[in-house]
């Protein structure tokens, strides 16, 4: 008799509850499995997938796992904060890096997190929309920085987030739990309310396969510190929320974490040059050359080298030097579009774009997104690396932005080498009309005078 499948993300956990000792039984039992296992996994009604599935159709983002945050601030700062078609928290945001590193793993269907909010605000007002969403994954910071602001006994914190989590878990989602920031100048005592919290979620976890528990503490805290502060220049100004530089540390370790678990990443990305819709009916991608061949791009004034086909580096504004060129990826799909700027004054912007002519592929009245594989490595002075999709529908732009690097300035960012990440716009939804001009964008701005080699591939819209 096979056991209950409890946890959907630890394949050792999932053999072992089948009881199966050939690959032959084991195919004949996951074919009588799999039904059950799904609904188990997706959690939600039958109306919800159905709904949430027509949502993402052609989209290439209906593979991924469906992903929910709820919280307080620690969680809301991970948007969506639109102005402008700018997400204004994205780069201090941990899940957004978590996402970058992943591949985009996660589907994330809603953030119902709310600043300011106690843990029994957070049962209360928030609980409902996580259990009518289509998310099979649940995130959250651990509620309860704001009972131990607000004075809040430690024993009425652990009972609402019991309560919290038997709640989740019951309805058959998995909860990514990560233990509590450590906030600035708070006292000891009050840090120490923070461990009691955590000791409760990290014993929940240790009994339950519907959570995982991530200690972010251990990448943040100043193991040092008499009073248990965060690393000096891991907070921003308000002594509560990351920078971004801690902000892409801790989403790396979350997704390092989840990794080694056995977490994986479904998520659609373009694979072939011939991957585009206009080739082959109904693909998802839009972009020409989405593999960067060919080097017959466009260099604008200050740019020497080689471009992909179609292509194009520039300056948007200030000066930019920068040498250009295009070799194959690593991974062996297609190219990278490489640019080294040599020379970048302070408040100056280089800038690289795909082939306009994708708005061939492109209706008004559809929903987009847009992804670009980024490498830097030798950066100095960046404050943004930011990725766009713009589309001029009847003679307006539409604009979406993935990244705003430098929340309070240029000392906030990491300019630590990074390889390889997804970097993905959020959902652009264009109004009726032609399209005139489409185009997916990577800027870069240089508060100080600096540089550094940046490289591009795999290109989609979808």
């Amino acid at each position: 008799m096979a056991k209950p499948i409890e946890d959907n993300n630890n394949a050792a956990a999932f053999c072992a509850a089948l009881d199966v000792p050939t690959n032959a039984a084991l195919a004949a039992k996951m074919d009588a499995t799999l039904p059950a296992l799904q609904a188990v996994f997706d959690g939600g009604t039958a109306a919800q997938r159905a709904t949430f599935q027509s949502s993402v159709s052609g989209s290439g983002v209906a593979q991924a796992m469906t992903a929910i945050i709820c919280g307080d601030s620690l969680g809301a700062e991970n948007g969506p904060e639109v102005s402008g078609g700018f997400l204004k928290t994205w780069d201090i945001g941990w899940f957004n890096w978590v996402q970058k590193f992943s591949q985009q793993a996660f589907s994330l269907v809603g953030n119902v997190a709310v600043r300011g909010k106690r843990s029994d605000e957070i049962l209360s007002e928030q609980l409902a929309a996580i259990l009518a969403s289509s998310a099979r994954v649940v995130f959250m910071v651990c509620p309860g920085a704001n009972d131990v602001i607000q004075g809040v006994a430690t024993s009425v914190t652990t009972a609402a987030n019991q309560s919290l989590f038997d709640a989740i878990s019951a309805s058959g989602r998995h909860i990514v739990l990560l233990s509590s920031f450590p906030l600035f100048r708070l006292t000891l005592a009050d840090n120490i309310k923070f461990e009691a919290i955590a000791s409760h979620a990290r014993s929940y976890a240790a009994t339950s396969r519907s959570m995982t528990y991530i200690d972010a503490r251990r990448v943040l805290i100043d193991p040092l510190h008499a009073s248990m502060y965060a690393r000096s220049g891991y907070l921003r100004n308000d002594n509560t929320h990351l920078t971004p530089r801690a902000a892409r540390l801790l989403g790396k370790f979350v997704w390092d974490e989840l990794a080694a678990r056995g977490w994986r990443s479904n998520a659609y990305h373009v694979t072939s040059t011939s991957d585009v819709r206009g080739t082959i009916a109904g693909a998802p991608n839009r972009v020409r050359n989405p593999l960067m061949t060919g080097t017959a791009g466009t260099l604008n004034a200050g740019y020497t080298g080689s471009c992909p086909t179609g292509m194009q580096w520039y300056t948007t504004t200030g000066t930019i030097s920068g040498n250009c060129s295009v070799a194959a990826r690593a991974d062996g799909y297609g190219n990278n579009a490489i640019g080294t700027i040599t020379a970048g004054a302070a408040n100056s912007e280089f800038a690289f774009r795909t082939n306009d002519l994708m708005r061939d592929n492109i209706s008004g009245g559809e929903t987009l997104r847009g992804e670009l594989y980024i490498s830097g490595s030798g950066v100095s002075g960046l404050r943004r690396l930011r990725l766009g999709l713009i589309v001029n529908v009847g003679g307006t732009n539409y604009a979406v932005y993935d990244n705003d690097f430098g929340a309070d300035g240029v000392s906030q960012v990491d300019q630590a080498d990074f390889s390889d990440l997804c970097f993905r716009v959020p959902p652009l939804t264009l109004p009726a009309g032609v399209v005139s001009s489409a185009n997916l964008v990577c800027e870069g701005f240089f508060e100080t005078t600096g540089g550094g080699t940046f490289s591009f591939g795999r290109a989609s819209v979808f």
